[in-house]
């Protein structure tokens, strides 16, 4: 069936894009803890006339993936101190990086958008290339079928 070959697709090329938005954050410097690292995850789920490709992180990713507006909501002190440890700041900085993130922001290190663009072609070349291998089957059978049938 092809919602099955879709399926097939969706679940060769999920850890592709993981394996890869790992490497874009090493890439982009932005691994302190590894907890964002280590929290990607992907599954494939049904729904009513689709198949879905998801994702799941740690909240913050989405700061790391489009950054931060300057004057947005300050960034929790909790969040800053276990960052800092990470990175082997001294904790009384914590302030202080907080006020500038709020005036400053944080620049976009996108690391989502890189692995699926990367891989995103090549999902939907497979998919096609599936649903036309099936059809084609389908018809055969119906030809044969049609065919005998007389």
């Amino acid at each position: 069936m092809i919602g099955d070959s879709i399926k097939t697709v969706l679940e060769s090329y999920g850890p592709l894009v993981v394996d890869k938005m790992k490497e874009e954050l090493a890439k982009n410097g932005s691994i302190a803890s590894s907890k964002l690292y280590n929290s990607l995850k992907w599954e494939v789920k049904q729904d009513v006339d689709k198949w879905i490709l998801s994702f799941k992180s740690e909240d913050y990713a989405k700061f790391v993936e489009v950054g931060r507006r300057a004057g947005a909501k300050k960034v929790p002190i909790s969040k800053l101190r276990e960052w800092v440890k990470y990175k082997g700041i001294p904790e009384n900085k914590v302030w202080g990086i907080q006020t500038n993130i709020f005036k400053f922001g944080i620049k976009p290190k996108p690391f989502i958008k890189p692995a699926f663009d990367q891989y995103k072609d090549d999902i939907i070349r497979a998919i096609l290339k599936d649903i036309k291998s099936e059809t084609l089957d389908k018809i055969k059978r119906e030809i044969i079928f049609t065919l005998k049938k007389k």
